[in-house]
């Protein structure tokens, strides 16, 4: 029933399916310009499953962050236990659903810099989204052109460019009450500044964000934890000495502050409440972020050259509740004397430090035939450190640091050909050489350790083929086969010298192969956009938990296969009348599984679900009083159930289910004020869920409570 009421209720705005790059006017997607490609294209032109949103889209959406904006495209799924650890999955390439040890099958980039935790995903950047650009939402493997990590598809945050030639200035103010917890409030502000005509502008932007929590300690007394405030902003300064060449310098701060690991409730009535926990320590989050960026471009005429130099760096800290642990020390170490009411304050401090360089040169002729080639270079510091302490006996039973080097050199390009003006041929390739290096120096209980990992070094090649074909002005269909992998590194596992049992002593890529065939069209003036995509995905030699003889270890474990379609359909029959949504088929499964395999053959590959959509209806009327306008709009997302983990045997399960917003504006001048509800219907449901294990008893994350909200906005 609860499944029969997930569709029904889903399926109340599911008037047509759409595609999430809309916005007002009937052209407007056909009009978007995306940069996926690495050079300038129309995004119905752009042979790929991509979805992009512009920054009046993401306005529109009320979108802040990456699960505000993700729901709005097909194939793509989205879990989060704090504010350190999002994970988005698309095309169902994961192995968890939850942060891993090995690099994420998704790229996250902030505009020409690749993730900042690429060696550990345990920190990842989720940055507000106020000015910019848009966000595009690449789908399937991007590694001729992006590299490592974007397996399964990648993330791009692009920032809005000074404008050189006008002032202007924006800001919004706003308030939410949560149901059941606290009041949110978020201020936003953007200036662009002109310095010479047409030659230097600098845009700043600002901004100030406290999410209310709604989790009560019983433990502590304390009602409405989980507040998330987030805090910081962007300057770029833009100069055009010549026509032909553009100078951008920008620097980006945020940091984000949790006052628990994550918002989590009780899973087991029995326990609680699902908005309720009983943790005994404070346990503070933050993740603290700085981009340096500078950009050089030239125009040759009929080449373009392109240069960007990045140094980014993460700073974050975790903090964990281990007070059930005071007994288990205390009886390995019998000289200590600890008490129930001792406390154990734990978590880890993670700093990663990144920089990276990209050079291109691109064609920009008339020639049927166009070409790009580049380089690439990244070198990243990162280290963990994880303590455990007594404060009232000034003992530290646990301390592990983690340092890990990693380095990628690669040369990649992509040439095409045009016949006719209709049919296009498009291959490429990056040769990658990829190398990393780690050790750990461990104190656990009185017993320390050094371990210098062996350094694990790869030489590969990642291909792309792609047809193209115009079948007239309005549809276009094209076929791809493109790789895509993630980098191996290095185990920190030894043989046991009693058994001599070998351990792989480092574990490669795991790449796969993406085939995909697919259809775009703009119909009736662009009134009707319908896209769709059919894809199969190869999957070999995945990086995964393997058990040999007691000895746990990252390994080349098995193979799986993942296949599906993605649709989109956007309808504007009127200017006052716009709907639509998108529908995903994602059948991900494991086919081959090694010996120790945390997987078994037919498990379902976690954190995708095998059927979901979004819709959205708006309405808009011109001209209400005064020159005002209006417009009321509700969009609905709807997710199956889906596995937290690869052992299905052992795994959390979650019910699907669906969420409803809807969002009223007037716009008037310079001015508008949007009243709004999120999760309208307060849909409670677990998305994450941990057992016990020692820290606390089962516990889940759980989709949040019904939000109510207001935001003025002013634009000049």
């Amino acid at each position: 029933m609860r499944r029969i009421n997930g569709f029904i209720s889903g399926g109340v705005s599911l008037l047509a399916l759409t595609t999430a790059a809309y916005a007002e006017g009937a052209s407007s997607r056909d009009s978007i310009i995306v940069t996926a490609t690495k050079r300038n294209e129309s995004l119905q032109d752009v042979p790929l499953s991509i979805t992009a949103l512009t920054d009046e889209n993401l306005e529109r959406l009320g979108a802040e962050r990456l699960e505000d904006y993700l729901s709005q495209a097909p194939g793509v799924s989205f879990t989060s236990s704090g504010i350190v650890n999002a994970k988005p999955t698309i095309r169902g390439i994961a192995t968890s659903s939850a942060p891993g040890q090995g690099q994420a099958p998704v790229g996250i980039y902030i505009d020409d810099l690749p993730s900042l935790s690429r060696a550990f995903p345990f920190a990842t950047t989720d940055l507000r989204v106020f000015d910019l650009e848009r966000v595009e939402i690449l789908r399937g493997p991007q590694g001729t052109l992006f590299g490592s990590g974007s397996a399964g598809g990648a993330i791009r945050l692009i920032s809005n460019k000074p404008n050189l030639e006008a002032f202007e200035a924006k800001a919004d103010v706003g308030v939410a009450s949560v149901k059941g917890g606290g009041v949110s409030q978020a201020y936003n502000s953007m200036l662009n500044i002109p310095i010479v005509d047409e030659l230097a502008a600098l845009r700043v932007v600002g901004y100030y964000h406290e999410e209310a929590g709604y989790i009560d300690n019983i433990a502590q007394g304390v009602e409405d934890t989980g507040e998330r405030d987030s805090f910081g902003g962007r300057a770029m300064l833009s100069v055009h000495p010549t026509d032909a060449l553009k100078l951008r310098f920008s620097g980006t701060y945020q940091k984000d502050k949790q006052d628990t690991t994550a918002p989590f409730g009780f899973y087991d009535p029995a326990d609680g409440d699902i908005d309720e926990y009983n943790t005994i320590d404070s346990n503070d989050t933050d993740i603290e972020t700085v981009i340096l960026n500078f950009t050089g471009e030239y125009d040759f005429g009929s080449v373009n050259v392109f240069s960007s130099t990045s140094y980014g760096e993460t700073k974050a800290r975790l903090n964990k509740d281990n007070d059930a642990y005071v007994g288990f020390i205390a009886s390995v170490l019998d000289d200590l004397v600890l008490s129930p009411s001792d406390e154990v304050v734990s978590g880890q401090d993670i700093d990663a430090k990144t920089i990276s360089q990209e050079i291109r040169f691109t064609s920009t002729n008339d020639s049927p035939f166009q070409w790009l080639i580049g380089g690439f270079f990244l070198d990243q510091e990162f280290s963990v450190v994880e303590s455990w302490t007594v404060p009232s006996l000034d003992y530290v039973p646990v301390n592990v640091i983690i340092g890990a080097n990693t380095r990628e050199l690669a040369l990649f390009g992509e040439a095409s050909y045009t016949l006719a003006d209709r049919l296009t041929f498009t291959a490429g390739a990056r040769l990658f050489n990829n190398k990393s290096d780690f050790d750990n120096i461990s104190s656990i209980l009185g017993d320390e350790e050094v371990k210098t990992a062996r350094p694990a070094e790869e030489t590969s090649v990642t291909p792309k083929f792609a047809l193209a074909y115009e079948v007239s002005d309005e549809v276009n269909i094209y076929a791809t086969a493109a790789k895509g992998y993630r980098v191996g590194r290095a185990n920190f596992a030894i043989p046991d010298p009693l058994t001599d049992i070998e351990v792989p002593q480092a574990y490669e890529s795991d790449e796969l192969w993406n085939y995909e065939v697919g259809l775009k069209s703009g119909l009736m003036d662009n009134a009707l956009i319908f896209n769709v995509a059919l894809f199969y995905i190869d999957w070999k030699n995945i990086q995964m938990p393997r058990n040999i003889e007691g000895n746990v270890i990252t390994d080349n474990a098995g193979n799986a296969e993942s296949k599906g379609v993605e649709l989109e359909i956007d309808y504007a029959p009127a200017e006052w009348l716009s709907f639509g949504g998108t529908y995903a088929y994602v059948d991900g499964e494991i086919t081959e599984s090694f010996e120790g395999s945390y997987a078994n053959v037919g498990d379902v590959l976690p954190g995708s679900s095998k059927h979901s959509f979004s819709t959205h209806l708006e309405l808009s009327k011109s001209d209400i009083f005064a020159g005002a306008n209006g417009y009321l709009r509700m969009d609905q997302q709807y997710m199956g159930s889906r596995f937290q983990d690869l052992d299905n045997s052992d795994s959390f399960v979650t019910d699907d289910y669906s969420l409803i917003n809807i969002r009223a504006g007037i716009e008037w001048q310079n001015y508008e004020i949007v009243l709004y509800a999120e999760n309208l219907l307060d849909n409670r449901v677990a998305l994450l869920q941990y057992d016990g294990d020692g820290f606390n008893v089962s516990h889940a994350q759980y989709t949040r409570p019904r939000t109510i909200g207001v935001t003025l906005r002013a634009e000049f």
